[in-house]
């Protein structure tokens, strides 16, 4: 759903959305704003919410190819923490996708969660994720 779309003093329009999704009966939820040109999604949810990784993506000219252009990611994850498979994937999906830099904080937790928990986690992140896309796409 989107929750807000205002004008900025700067005239720069603040797209800012709020989508969310389920797994095992938990809110999974997926904040997007823009950051000047640049576009900061945080995702959290779960049985606990935290910061678990942050990824940043940026467009750059290839280096193997003249006028092609690459994505490149660095990502900071905590100790034991996994969520730095979905910040790394969010950032670089989006930066392809919508062509600015793109920043993802990720911090998903289910108590006790079997592989079938984190392919439903994976597909609930992959909808929002194309329903963000989507919603800016149309804006």
């Amino acid at each position: 759903m989107i929750i807000a779309e205002l004008t900025h003093r700067s005239l720069e329009v603040a797209f800012v959305v709020e989508l969310c999704g389920e797994v095992r009966g938990r809110t999974i939820t997926l904040d997007a704003r823009w950051v000047g040109r640049d576009l900061h999604v945080l995702l959290y949810g779960g049985d606990r919410s935290h910061i678990g990784a942050v990824s940043i993506a940026h467009l750059s000219p290839s280096a193997a190819e003249t006028g092609r252009v690459s994505v490149s990611v660095s990502t900071i994850s905590l100790p034991g923490h996994k969520d730095y498979v979905l910040s790394r994937d969010i950032s670089e999906r989006l930066a392809k996708e919508i062509g600015v830099t793109v920043v993802a904080v990720v911090g998903i937790h289910l108590d006790r969660a079997s592989q079938d928990d984190i392919r439903q986690i994976i597909a609930t992140v992959d909808a929002l994720v194309e329903d963000l896309t989507s919603s800016y796409l149309q804006s």
